[in-house]
């Protein structure tokens, strides 16, 4: 019964999906039309290009109106290409009891987005996309209109369609794979075979893929218990992207493997220099290598030797796959890699063996795939990695090792990588980083370290030296007591720095030689003391995070060389006052000083609330573009900030009020000075201590204003008084005294109008 209605309900997709596809004929025929006028109308601009540059160069009328007309072509709103879907001629595709088939786009596909994913966790991801440039793993434009003037390619696809045919299927134990593949499309471009069932287990064999000869995508996904079996016994030399999911595959006897080939070890010659004079492993143990078949025909096998050679014949090999460009193997227990297992794979680019279970990786597992670019060993059980492992991979670009239980990382760990740009180790209880750990991957741009559990021994002997060209590091987990220098010499392109974990004191030129950071986080370190001289070189530094730390005094000379910096955050420390030179930094928009003792006294008089009362608000991007072209020329960032007074700063010795209304209402502070440090009075005068009066607050010239009113207002009555007294005496001067006086009464309110306009320029400056 429960068979009966999963039945009935794949009945249902399917006559679903075929009247949705003849519903929207008529809409595709439309959006075709569209199309063939947009192609003409750009077939009109070309010509009319054409024609202008050919003509003569002289200024006369008719090509003053030509090139108009052709601005006016240019700056046409045209409809984008997407939406115009131009499609290829709808038919109803014929699918078995059990499938749907469709139209799709490549990028909907879970391979695409797995490509889409690494692409964007790369540092330069997201640059190419700024400029509208191909993405650099090149499946974007897979059926894109790069080469629509052609119109198809070699396997007759019509690459002005941007979508594909594709056939969902779902297996059931009692399915007939054969029946389904000759009853599908034969032109299909895309597969994806789900198996549901948790029982019985399910055998499959690549063999019947075969008449599907322009298929370019398999995607075949199991249950949790991998009861789908997939037999390699024969290569799909077409396929481009292949995807497996909680299946098992499994090697065929009716596979030949080619004989008597050539051991990677053979032409592989590297050795780091503890290893130059003995061949030896990173334990210090002696490596052998199996002897290749055939060299000794009367040689007995050892029994260790005997189990590998029951598992390469059981193994799924990819050979003669010489297309393949993606694969994706997840949660499938392939946990024995062997060198033979992806041999011959030359079109290789990016491969992904996560959730595996692998706990050892085989010298020259991935020698046979030597262009491979994107390598993911994640979330496995990887307790060591040898040079030998990973050796040949020359193209390889991004690397990730997350989710591992690597320990340590010495000079044996890596072979060399010259193209390398990405690395992740997180999520792995690194203790230590031996010196020369990364010398021949110096191109990385991007590495990331972090584990929950066990904190990194960073040691004052230049663990990252060589990586010249490193602009992100990231480590989650530090544990050192104090910062010094050296610790990070040599990285002259760093531009983002992240520490986290456990810092008791910052030295002097901790971050000598920095001279492109921009941002330094040092937030939830326990940072008890830091230098006055700490930050020597770190001239291009725009945001300094040093919030959640134990810090509690402030050394007035620690940012006098950070001109540029614009963010600065220190809430949740134990600060009771800041330098009295804090506020001049030229371009600070941002200061977060709240949770934090503040000891309120009238030195705090030059805080802004403009800079301590606001957050950062969204990120945008302003850009020159050619007017001709449309292209831009020059691009800026901009960050908006948004004013709120819940990160106001308060006193702890007036009741947590606002700083500013303490300043304002109980303490009524005057005029403050400023004392400059000494680069900055060397450019004033050569005094030991210079003073500039500052600014007077809008609310104290309000107050003064205030008071001098009443105090001429009281002044002028009294001597009024006394001059009616002696009217009766001196008429004639009270007189003219009165006049005087008259004249006096009428002159504050001429000075109050004159401040309160002053006022306003003041209030809309703050």
């Amino acid at each position: 019964m429960k068979w009966n209605i999963v039945l009935a309900l794949v009945v249902l997709i399917q006559i679903i999906s075929t009247n949705a596809a003849r519903l929207t004929a008529k809409q595709h025929i439309t959006n075709y039309k569209k199309y063939q006028s947009h192609h003409q109308q750009q077939k009109q601009q070309h010509q009319l290009k054409k024609s202008i540059n050919t003509a003569a160069p002289t200024p006369t009328r008719h090509s003053a109106h030509t090139q108009i007309a052709l601005h006016r072509i240019q700056q046409t709103e045209m409809p984008p290409f997407d939406s115009l879907e131009p499609q290829l001629e709808i038919d109803t595709l014929k699918c078995p009891v059990g499938c749907v088939c469709q139209y799709a786009h490549f990028d909907e596909l879970s391979i695409s987005r797995w490509i889409q994913h690494m692409q964007a966790r790369r540092p330069d991801g997201g640059a190419k996309a700024d400029e509208n440039e191909d993405d650099e793993w090149g499946y974007g434009r897979a059926f894109s209109s790069n080469e629509a003037d052609s119109g198809s390619d070699s396997d007759g696809l019509d690459l002005t369609n941007p979508y594909i045919k594709q056939a969902t299927c779902i297996l059931q134990e009692e399915s007939n794979v054969d029946e389904w593949i000759h009853a599908l499309p034969h032109d299909l471009h895309a597969l994806i075979l789900l198996y549901t069932s948790s029982g019985q287990n399910k055998s499959v064999n690549l063999s019947t893929l075969k008449p599907l000869n322009q298929l370019t995508t398999l995607e075949v996904r199991g249950g949790l218990n991998r009861s789908l079996r997939l037999y390699f016994d024969e290569p799909l030399s077409f396929l481009q992207h292949a995807n497996f999911e909680s299946v098992t595959l499994l090697g065929s006897d009716a596979f030949k493997r080619p004989k008597n080939p050539i051991h990677p070890k053979d032409s592989f010659d590297y050795k780091p220099r503890s290893e130059a004079y003995d061949d030896v492993d990173a334990d210090g143990n002696s490596i052998a290598f199996a002897p290749l078949d055939g060299e000794d025909d009367e040689y007995i096998l050892p029994y260790d030797l005997y189990k590998q050679e029951l598992i390469k014949a059981r193994m799924p090999t990819f050979y003669g796959w010489e297309h393949l460009e993606v694969l994706r193997i997840h949660g499938c227990e392939l946990n024995q890699l062997q060198w033979e297992m992806f041999d011959g794979l030359k079109a290789l680019e990016h491969l992904s063996l996560e959730r595996n279970g692998i706990v050892e990786v085989p010298p020259f597992s991935f020698y046979g795939a030597m262009h491979i670019q994107t390598l993911s060993l994640a979330q496995n059980s990887i307790r060591d990695i040898h040079y030998r492992a990973l050796a040949g991979l020359l193209e390889l670009q991004t690397l990730d090792l997350s989710n591992n239980r690597l320990e340590k990382l010495s000079e044996r760990s890596f072979p060399p990588f010259p193209k390398m740009v990405c690395i992740d180790f997180r999520n792995n209880p690194l203790r230590y980083i031996l010196p020369a750990s990364f010398w021949v991957m110096n191109s990385t741009r991007a590495m990331d370290f972090d584990s929950l559990v066990t904190p990194l021994m960073l040691r004052n002997n230049q663990p990252f030296d060589s990586l010249l060209q490193l602009e992100t590091l990231h480590i989650g987990n530090v544990s050192i007591g104090s910062l010094e220098q050296n610790m990070f010499k040599g990285l002259t392109s760093l531009e983002k720095l992240t520490l986290r974990g456990k810092i008791r004191s910052i030295e002097f030129d901790a971050f000598a030689g920095l001279v492109k950071l921009r941002e330094l986080e040092l937030s939830h370190c326990g940072i008890q003391e830091i230098s006055m001289d700490a930050l020597m070189d770190c001239e291009s530094l725009e945001v300094l995070d040093l919030s959640y730390n134990n810090i509690s005094y402030f050394p007035p000379g620690l940012l006098d060389d950070q001109s540029n910096l614009e963010e600065i955050y220190l809430q949740g420390n134990q600060l009771r006052a800041l330098p009295i030179s804090f506020f001049l930094l030229p371009r600070l928009r941002l200061a977060r000083l709240i949770e934090n003792p503040w000891e309120c006294n009238c030195d705090m008089n030059n805080w802004r609330p403009k800079i301590t009362n606001q957050e950062r608000g969204p990120r945008s991007k302003r850009c020159i573009t050619d007017y001709a072209s449309g292209k831009q020329i020059s691009c800026r960032r901009v960050d908006s900030y948004v004013y709120d007074n819940r990160f106001a700063p308060r006193c702890a010795n007036h009741n947590q009020r606002s700083v500013f209304y303490v300043l304002r209402k109980q303490l009524k502070c005057g005029t403050g000075h400023v004392v400059v440090s000494q680069q900055q009075r060397s450019h004033h005068n050569s005094n030991n201590v210079l003073e500039l009066k500052q600014r007077m607050p809008h609310w104290r010239k309000i107050e003064e204003n205030q008071l001098k009113l009443r105090t001429n207002k009281n002044y002028a009555r009294n001597t009024s008084n006394q001059f009616r007294d002696k009217s009766a005496k001196f008429d004639v001067v009270g007189n003219l005294l009165m006049n005087a006086l008259l004249q006096q009464e009428r002159r504050p309110k001429r000075v109050e109008h004159t401040l309160d306009a002053e006022d306003d320029i003041i209030s809309n400056e703050i």
